[in-house]
């Protein structure tokens, strides 16, 4: 009986969702840190194409920021449950929402083989 409970215990355990959330701010981060705080932003979209996603992951850019170049994601799934968020978070004094320029790129997202994957609240530009 013993057995089962640690084994159901482990199970439990392993099967609990620890979700990430990174942090991209252009004008105040900075690729060495850890991305996981406003405090500790990265400042590139680099960074996060060279991220592994998991379900209910989120990558938040800050408002009022324009992003040159491209978020690729490839093999990234989310679930309906606990979809991956691409999305911006609100950074203090900043009322507009965080832009991707992707002049010079085919894509500002580019979502291939993904899925359950959630984009909000972000402005993207690029050539016409």
């Amino acid at each position: 009986m013993k057995q089962f409970i640690l084994l159901s215990i482990i199970i439990f355990l392993f099967s609990c969702t620890n979700s990430n959330t990174y942090y991209i701010d252009v004008e105040n981060g900075n690729d060495d840190n850890s991305g996981q705080s406003p405090k500790s932003a990265w400042a590139s979209l680099e960074k996060v194409n060279t991220l592994k996603l998991l379900p209910g992951d989120k990558v938040l850019l800050a408002t009022g920021s324009t992003f040159m170049g491209t978020i690729i994601l490839e093999n990234i799934s989310g679930t309906k449950e606990n979809p991956v968020v691409i999305s911006g978070y609100d950074k203090e004094g900043a009322n507009e929402l965080p832009v991707i320029d992707f002049k010079g790129f085919s894509n500002g997202i580019l979502l291939n083989n993904c899925s359950n994957i959630l984009v909000s609240d972000i402005e993207l530009t690029g050539n016409g």
